[in-house]
Order: C-alpha cells, then sequence, then structure tokens
C-alpha cells in the first residue's frame, strides 16, 4: 500500500496558471458572497495569522490506515525553503519516500527512484509543503468564487485551475474559516498546537459507501521549528535498504482439521453498517476471508483453532464461541474492535 492509489497519488490534485496577482483575485458571481481574497485571509487567520510567519519546520509523525487492511506508520519532515520528505515503513521492512527539494521531487522505494511529475507533485506539496501554508496563492494564482453559492452555506467553495488548466475544488467552513476539502482530500479534525490550527486526520478519495477502500491519514504527533536533518531532502543515487518493520510480527502458523475450519465458515454482519457482511468460506483444507462482494477472497491461516491471521496485511481474525461450541461472532483487528455477529 503506498500512498498512491488508483490512477494519482494519495494526495491532493490541484494547480495553478500563470495571471498577475491582481487577476488572480476574483470576486464571487454572488455579490453577497465573500471575496477570494476574504476567504484566504479568514482561513490564514484560522490556522494560525502571523504565528504562520515564525514557522520554519513541521515534523509529523502518524498512521496511513486503509479498513481493516492494515495500518502504515509514516513520518513527515517539511521547511519553510519549500523542501519536503513524506517516509512510509510496510510490513517485511518495505520502505517508500516521496520528497523534494524545492525543485525536483521523487519517488524511492527498495527497488528504484523515480521523479515525480504533475498533477502527483502537485498533490503531495499540498499535503507537507509548509509553504502553502503561508500563502495558498502560491499554487492557486487563478481562483474564484464558484457560482450558486448561497451566503447561508457553511460551506463555500472556490474553483482553482492550473497552469495546464486542471481545475479543482477548495471547500472552505464559512464559521471556522478551515480548508475542510481539496479535490479528494477531507481535512478534519484540527487541533491548536502552538497557536497553529492544523488538521490531524485527512481522507483520500470520496466517500460511497465503501469505507474499507478510503485510505486516511491520522497524526499522531505535530511539533514546529525542529531541526530537520537535510540529507532527507537530497536526492538519493539508489533504492532504499529495508529497514525493521514495526509492523509484522512473524507468527506460527499451525495446522487445524476441517471440521475446525467448517465451524467457522458462514456470514458476519458489520457491527455498524447491516449493509456490510464477511463471508468465511472454506476451499480445501483453507479459510478465505472476503468482504462479501465488495473485496476479493484472501486466505486467512490458523494460529490456533479460533486465531488466524493474514499473511503481509498483519491482519487478524478472532472466533467466539458461545456455551454450546458454535462460532457466533468474528473480531477484526488486534483491538478486536470490529465485532461481526454471524448470520448464516
Amino acid at each position: 500500500m503506498r500512498i498512491v492509489r488508483t490512477g494519482i497519488l494519495v494526495l491532493l490534485a490541484v494547480l495553478w496558471t500563470t495571471l498577475s496577482p491582481a487577476e488572480g483575485i476574483k470576486a464571487g458571481a454572488d455579490t453577497n458572497s465573500p471575496s477570494v481574497q476574504q476567504i484566504l485571509e479568514k482561513y490564514r487567520q484560522a490556522i494560525g495569522g502571523q504565528a504562520l510567519d515564525g514557522l520554519k519546520s513541521i515534523t509529523r509523525k502518524g498512521i496511513l490506515i486503509r479498513g481493516i487492511q492494515g495500518r502504515v506508520p509514516f513520518v513527515a519532515y517539511a521547511d519553510a525553503s519549500g523542501k519536503w520528505y513524506y517516509q512510509q515503513l510496510f510490513a517485511y521492512g518495505d520502505v517508500v519516500c516521496y520528497a523534494s527539494d524545492g525543485k525536483q521531487s521523487w519517488v524511492q522505494d527498495t527497488k528504484e527512484v523515480n521523479a515525480i511529475q504533475e498533477p502527483e507533485c502537485s498533490e503531495l506539496r499540498l499535503l507537507f509543503d509548509l509553504a502553502l501554508l503561508r500563502n495558498l496563492q502560491d499554487q492557486y494564482p487563478d481562483m474564484r468564487v464558484k457560482e450558486g453559492i448561497s451566503p447561508d452555506d457553511t460551506i463555500i467553495t472556490l474553483l482553482a485551475k492550473a497552469g495546464n488548466g486542471t481545475e479543482t475544488e477548495l471547500d472552505f467552513d464559512l464559521r471556522t474559516g478551515f480548508l475542510v476539502r481539496a479535490g479528494e482530500l477531507f481535512f478534519e479534525d484540527y487541533r491548536e498546537t502552538e497557536n497553529l490550527h492544523l488538521p490531524y486526520r485527512v481522507y483520500i478519495g470520496k466517500d460511497l459507501g465503501e469505507a474499507l477502500l478510503r485510505l486516511k491519514m491520522e497524526f499522531t504527533t505535530v511539533t514546529f521549528n525542529e531541526p530537520i536533518d537535510q540529507t532527507f531532502f537530497y536526492e538519493p543515487g539508489c533504492p532504499a535498504k529495508p529497514r525493521k518493520s514495526v509492523l509484522y510480527t512473524l507468527r506460527k502458523q499451525v495446522t487445524v482439521s476441517e471440521a475446525v475450519l467448517d465451524g467457522c465458515v458462514g456470514v458476519y454482519r458489520h457491527p455498524a453498517d447491516s449493509t456490510v457482511t464477511y463471508t468465511i468460506s472454506r476451499q480445501q483444507n483453507h479459510l478465505m476471508f472476503e468482504v462479501t462482494n465488495r473485496s476479493p477472497r484472501m486466505e486467512i491461516k490458523p494460529e490456533s483453532e479460533l486465531d488466524y491471521f493474514i499473511r503481509f496485511l498483519n491482519l487478524e481474525f478472532h472466533f467466539v464461541k458461545d456455551n454450546n461450541g458454535n462460532v457466533v461472532q468474528l473480531e477484526i483487528g488486534s483491538e478486536k474492535r470490529a465485532v461481526a455477529k454471524r448470520i448464516h
């Protein structure tokens, strides 16, 4: 699970045109709507105002999550010169890094190093480039208020156009001033840290009822103005070296009888969404798991008669029996937060 998803990087999409600053600030078609300049100024004040001027670096750590399919730790660094670095560490120690020295951008993994082209580079900048916190118009010189916005709405949308003509939408909350959406990035859980307000949760991709397919970034630690090793921003000349994984624990697989496997076979309902079910089936002496009609079947391997796991994802499953010895529910994840009741 790189930070890339179908066709685009798992992060924003927006570009800009080369207009003069005066041309870049356009009033909304609705004269009752705030102007672009008013919206951007409210946003700047909401996230920190003058505190942004003293911001020299940001260090952020967190977890990238896709439904129940694993948790990938990451770290991101950025400084005021437009340099940024993002690293993910996967199971088995695979490493993927995205970075920019302010001019060139690249992606490095344990196999190769490649340049990042537009629009992917712009998407990453919107998540990690410190300079964009200070001034969104560095990337969006041509913005206008979307027509048809009612002054009573809580969300107002700006249309931002790229130099190549690509246009995206930026949604701002009129009550708070915060940016809540940029393309298919959704910003939530703004928190105050040292007089700055930043989102601690970012969803990547629209919510189409497929929560298990939606990526989520959760920032657990955010610190400012700490010294950053500048070598992070040097373009690497070779692939990354694998590292010791903090995610994956080697597991001992055991052999269980077909009768035990058959006892787990069934359909289990998602605890919060009745439209989502999990199907457990048996193929010879293999137990298979799928999100019913939504995901491919994957083999879950036994650690005991009731405990199973999926290799590489480090995903755990625990079957629970009633007093009569019948399996009645399925608990998913190491923390067993998803408790699915058996319905068939």
